[in-house]
């Protein structure tokens, strides 16, 4: 009986096995060859929305750039919606995911601009630009540096004084530590004998509020950012010639500093790779009419911005130019993320390994917590509730830092210096707490009885955890700021304090603290937020 069995289960396993096989096969098999169906067959496409994937939120140069690219593409197709869909997130790295893991069919568009380079090489994510198809490059505008007319730098020459007289402590606002504005600096910096530092902001939008506010002294973007705004003025550009939109500004070739001419922001379309080349070919004649369409060009007048189209041939030469040049220039500052940290574990990225090890975590800390306050004394309870709770802040944190940006030769203190500060004070705390509990433990002190003896009897612990767990998602989803104003009037009532004088003194005492420590003294931005984050190019 069992040797009639046995070849029957090894029969099964091997279907199991040949499934399997061809299952995870499939991917490949339809990236290789995309047949021609009536979705791909031009007598019936497109016959759904063609969605134009923006990595980032609505508001900045890229989305108003895919909302105007669909709007003038609707002329041309009238009966077919053009629909701009904002995927931000890592930088771009979302948004390419979404359009790579769709069909090649020629229904999802991303649009690219040249930070989307910049951040997936210094990310370690070249594979996703190798698996798309750069199809048009559609505008470009010069980086140019910016002032402050109340700061009575109102050329290029006192800029340079300026920055002698500071002896490298000139501050430079821009976007994102090694991002393409970033780069365009240092290489300013490099040709002109400049020594600055460099301050990243969430946005454009952002940098230049600061330096209204004069927190700095230029800030590095494009020209449109001091379009009708007489506070601001432009001291030179990195054109190779004067932009039509401002005669007046000189570009730094005229001003001595040679080489910058492509020192820009592009933009443009991209497919995923393998689209049949039927649907291509309407795509490049769609895009042509668009970008000859009188209202498109029209439209980037006044702005600096040139209406450049660049076929899929050219754009491809250019995005391979610019990965080279961007690991040169990103390397020696040690910017680079290696591709082997891409992905932990072979299969979690990074930011899923770090949500999974701190719900591990929290997970121990409460099994732990309830286990404990069954089994030990009130008083053993609170010394090693509180003291678990600091150490379990401060491993979550040290984890969290392992996303960021390490300290550089740009930025001595580096993104991942703020939860790091924060991990050592916590620490700190956890081994004051071990030492007061020392002491109570031979009867020295008994302070925090009644509060913990509050806590068990209201059943507040799994309230307290809730509350731990709502900040941390406020923090990723509103920012640092808004999310602490919340939260410690919150914890305060739940603790019984409720008195608002005091609440909101202590509220804005912290909020200050950490904003003029972090942002002021150290140029580290705390969190915005995804929600409040970056619209960027």
């Amino acid at each position: 009986m069992n040797s009639l069995l046995r070849p029957r289960r090894h029969s099964g396993c091997l279907l199991v096995i040949l499934v399997s096989a061809l299952t995870l096969s499939l991917p490949a098999i339809e990236e290789a060859t995309t047949p021609v169906t009536p979705e791909t067959d031009l007598t019936v496409f497109p016959n759904r929305p063609i969605r134009i994937i923006v990595y980032t939120g609505p508001g900045g140069q890229i989305d108003f750039t895919a909302r105007k690219f669909a709007e003038i593409a609707r002329k041309y197709a009238p009966e077919h919606p053009f629909v701009v869909i904002n995927k931000p997130g890592a930088g771009g790295i979302v948004a390419f995911e979404e359009v790579i893991q769709a069909p090649a069919d020629g229904y999802n568009i991303l649009a690219v601009t040249r930070s989307n380079v910049t951040k997936l090489v210094s990310s370690g994510r070249e594979d996703l630009l190798d698996q798309v198809n750069w199809f048009a490059y559609l505008t470009d505008n010069p980086h140019v540096a910016i002032t402050n007319v109340n700061s009575g730098l109102s050329n290029w020459e006192k800029v340079t004084i300026d920055s002698r007289a500071r002896d490298g402590r000139q501050i430079w606002l821009g976007v994102d530590i090694g991002g393409v504005k970033h780069i365009s600096g240092i290489r300013l910096w490099e040709q002109s004998n400049l020594s600055a530092r460099w301050i990243p902001y969430n946005s454009g939008g952002q940098a230049v509020a600061a330096l209204l506010g004069e927190i700095g002294q230029v800030y590095f973007g494009n020209p449109s950012d001091a379009a009708g705004n007489p506070s601001l003025t432009i001291v030179g550009s990195c054109s190779p010639h004067r932009m039509k939109d401002f005669p007046e500004v000189p570009t730094f070739a005229e001003l001595g500093v040679p080489d910058l001419e492509d020192e820009l922001i592009w933009r443009g379309l991209a497919f995923r790779k393998g689209m049949p080349k039927p649907i291509l070919d309407w795509y490049d004649d769609l895009v042509q009419k668009v970008n000859a369409d009188p209202d498109w060009r029209e439209q980037w007048s006044g702005e600096g911005i040139n209406a450049t189209y660049k076929g899929s041939e050219e754009f491809e030469a250019i995005v391979a130019q610019d990965r080279v040049l961007f690991r040169q220039i990103l390397e020696p500052l040690g910017l680079l993320k290696s591709k082997k940290n891409g992905q932990w574990l072979g299969f979690l990225d990074p930011e899923t390994a770090v949500r999974f090890a701190n719900g591990i975590l929290l997970l121990i800390f409460i099994i732990g917590s309830i286990r404990l306050a069954k089994s030990a004394s009130l008083q053993a309870f609170g010394e090693i509730f509180v003291a678990a709770a600091a150490l379990l802040a401060a491993t979550s944190l040290l984890i969290m830092s392992s996303l960021l940006p390490r300290p550089n030769a740009i930025d001595t203190v580096g993104s991942a210096g703020v939860p790091l500060l924060w991990a050592v004070a916590l620490l700190l705390l956890a081994a004051l707490q071990i030492v007061i509990s020392l002491r109570r433990c031979s009867g020295k002190s008994n302070a925090t009885a009644s509060l913990l003896k509050r806590l068990r009897k209201d059943h507040l612990l799994p309230a307290f955890f809730l509350g731990i767990f709502i900040y941390l998602a406020l923090i990723s989803t509103v920012g640092y700021h808004l999310s602490t104003i919340i939260f410690i009037p919150a914890a305060f009532w739940l603790l019984g304090f409720r008195r608002p004088l005091p609440t909101a003194v202590i509220t804005v005492l912290w909020i200050s603290f950490a904003y003029f420590v972090f942002q002021q003294a150290l140029y580290v931005d705390l969190p915005a937020g995804w929600l409040t984050g970056a619209f960027t190019d």
